[in-house]
């Protein structure tokens, strides 16, 4: 999985079993917070090592806006 902002990409490490348990949150939620650890490699990789996925209830809706 990866998370994207403005400045760049960011790799979400999910072990085999935490996939298994949270698989359909991950897959169905609109939005997730993701709690796990950063992990940088020596090539100044860094990746999010995952604990676990919740989904992050949005409260608010917004409507399309046309600005035709």
């Amino acid at each position: 999985m990866n998370l994207e902002d403005e400045s760049g990409i960011l790799n979400v490490i999910c072990s085999v079993g935490l996939w298994k348990r949270h698989r359909r949150v991950a897959r169905e939620s609109s939005a997730l917070v993701v709690r796990g650890f950063l992990e940088r490699s020596p090539e100044g990789v860094t990746n999010l090592v995952a604990d676990k996925l919740e989904p992050l209830v949005l409260t608010v809706k917004s409507n399309s806006r046309d600005f035709r």
